[in-house]
């Protein structure tokens, strides 16, 4: 569900990803805190077709039973 609001209010902003959000399953880390894991995923962003910046997305989720235990969180990792 965070999916599309953060993809709808990007489109608002003209901000635009070159991959499908949120970013390469394959490549994305995965950390365990707290009794539930936190899967991570970058994401660069585009403004206008120039880069914009790099994300970092934290979908913190539970293995053992579907639940999201806390909300996403978004961090910026680099300014282009």
């Amino acid at each position: 569900m965070i999916g599309k609001p953060f993809l709808e209010t990007a489109r608002k902003f003209e901000i635009h990803f070159d991959e499908i959000f949120p970013g390469s399953f394959s490549e994305s880390q995965e950390a365990q805190k707290e009794g539930f894991e936190v899967r991570m995923f970058k994401l660069q962003a585009f403004y206008r077709n120039k880069p914009l910046c790099l994300f970092l997305l934290k979908f913190p989720h539970y293995h053992e039973k579907f639940g999201f235990p806390l909300s996403p969180e978004l961090e910026i990792l680099e300014l282009y």
